[in-house]
């Protein structure tokens, strides 16, 4: 059995973020393929599964387009893109196209393709993928060449970490606020708030969102964000302390996170509030409820929003 990579935080929004704009970022990794649709990531029983799978029409083609997002170095990207590669191919009768994009750290050190020698020197295997380092890439040109799908990442471009180029970007987003636009904003800001080191900086993302609160009422998912957004500028901030100290804010957090859960159910799925102020009452792990509030955020029915909730009963069970 292959295992995929554990979930990270930001991993949703890395999934909705590439569905929402397919054809942005083939324009961007791929000029002149047009996509057709989207293909299962996940293959029968194995598990494994990768960011995002298109198919499209390239050179009169029709060929699979497989994204992998990576935050942090990963010393078995090469033999989990190969994996990937060949599962689709089989189980798809499709070529399939890969692309790895490093958000923060890691890339440096690949240099496709893929070679494997065979005992008498001969090439055995031969893997070509593509890889996209972000912080090589600089904020500026980002926003002056890419299409606007991808600008939520520009926070990771060289130079993008910076209040006035996340402000450049909400601004262009809010130029046209449709239902697409207000999740982009959204999205802009969960990077954003992962990108930011500075807690000033933080701060000032927290304000900037707050002006925007008519034009994400709609989006609930920013309100996480922005918790999120404090908690880790907190925790950043943070002294140890005596253990009375971390109980209480451990206490805080989880009492936010779960008045944050109950109100996000309420709005988005009020069927199910009931069955999730039951369940919330017993989980007591912050890290838990937070990635909970992403899950649910970005949940795009009320089954799948009812299965993040079982998933996490079940774990605390």
């Amino acid at each position: 059995m292959v295992v995929e990579k554990q979930d990270k935080p930001y991993d949703n929004g890395v999934k909705r973020l590439l569905a929402l704009c397919a054809q942005d970022f083939l324009d961007w990794l791929a000029p002149g393929a047009i996509f057709t649709g989207k293909r299962s990531e996940t293959y029968q029983s194995l598990t494994i599964e990768a960011d995002i799978l298109h198919e499209g029409v390239w050179y009169d083609n029709n060929e699979l387009f497989l994204v992998e997002i990576q935050s942090t170095p990963d010393g078995n990207i090469e033999q989990r893109l190969l994996e990937y590669s060949v599962l689709a191919h089989r189980y798809h009768k499709r070529f399939v196209n890969v692309y790895v994009i490093f958000l923060r750290d890691g890339g440096t050190t690949l240099k496709p393709p893929l070679v494997r020698k065979r005992a008498d020197g001969r090439d055995g295997l031969v893997f070509h993928y593509d890889v996209i380092i972000m912080r090589n890439i600089a904020a500026q040109d980002l926003l002056e060449r890419a299409p606007r799908g991808v600008w939520p990442l520009i926070p990771f471009a060289a130079g993008g970490s910076q209040p006035e180029v996340v402000d450049t970007v909400l601004t262009r987003f809010t130029s046209a606020p449709d239902e697409i636009t207000r999740e982009l904003l959204s999205l802009t800001a969960l990077f954003a708030s992962l990108a930011f080191t500075d807690p000033q900086d933080r701060q000032w993302l927290e304000r900037r969102l707050a002006m925007l609160e008519d034009i994400l009422s709609e989006a609930p998912l920013y309100k996480s964000l922005i918790a999120r957004g404090k908690e880790e500028g907190l925790e950043k901030g943070r002294e140890e302390g005596l253990e009375e100290g971390r109980e209480k804010e451990r206490e805080r957090q989880l009492h936010s996170s779960r008045e944050m859960l109950l109100t996000l159910f309420g709005k988005r799925f009020p069927n199910l509030s009931p069955k999730a102020q039951e369940i919330l009452l017993t989980i007591n792990n912050p890290d838990v409820l937070q990635n909970l509030i992403l899950n649910v955020a970005v949940a795009q029915n009320e089954k799948e929003a009812e299965q993040y909730l079982l998933e996490v009963s079940q774990q605390n069970s």
